[in-house]
């Protein structure tokens, strides 16, 4: 009966040692699937982490690049802007000084034809009135004179296309030798 007793609190002990075992075993199965649980977990949201960093990265970048471009077309159609009117002002400045240079050559022109018009008028009044004196001087004389006359008309009119340049060489001088007689000398 003692053996049974001393068998009994083997079997006891050992039931409690091998439950003991298994409840230890359990917890560190538990434990370490916990660990490794909480380890995968983590791990993923690190990866998901780092994945939204990754992605904000790129989008960043793409932003980064977006605006680069962005100014960089803005600078070039500033430039072209700038380039444009710099052109135009220049044509501009040029086409003003057309017209400036144009209406100086107008207005000397103007003035050379006005002067021209004005020392024609000039010849022409004092030729008319070189005319009529020297006929008041042959109404005076005789027959002879009349002759002259026509000699001074002649030179008058050599005189008119001496001053349009036809005759460039030739000059005159006219003196009045008395109070009768008016005499052309060609020099």
């Amino acid at each position: 009966q003692l053996q049974d007793r001393r068998r009994q609190v083997q079997q006891q002990r050992q039931g409690r040692n091998e439950r003991q075992w298994r409840d230890e075993r359990q917890g560190r199965d538990e434990r370490q699937w916990r660990g490794e649980r909480q380890w995968r977990d983590e791990r993923q949201q690190r990866d998901e982490r780092q994945g939204r960093n990754e992605r904000q990265r790129q989008q960043r970048d793409e932003r980064q690049r977006r605006n680069e471009r962005q100014r960089q077309q803005r600078d070039e159609r500033q430039r072209q802007q700038r380039d444009e009117q710099q052109q135009q002002r220049e044509e501009q400045l040029w086409l003003e000084q057309l017209h400036q240079r144009q209406r100086q050559q107008l207005q000397e022109q103007e003035l050379h034809e006005e002067q021209r018009w004005l020392f024609k008028l000039h010849q022409k009044q004092q030729q008319q009135q070189q005319q009529q004196q020297q006929r008041q001087v042959a109404e005076k004389g005789d027959q002879p004179v009349a002759q002259l006359i026509e000699l001074v008309e002649v030179a008058t009119m050599s005189n008119e296309m001496m001053n349009t340049n036809a005759f460039e060489d030739c000059k005159f001088q006219w003196t009045l030798c008395s109070t009768t007689l008016p005499i052309c000398l060609y020099i």
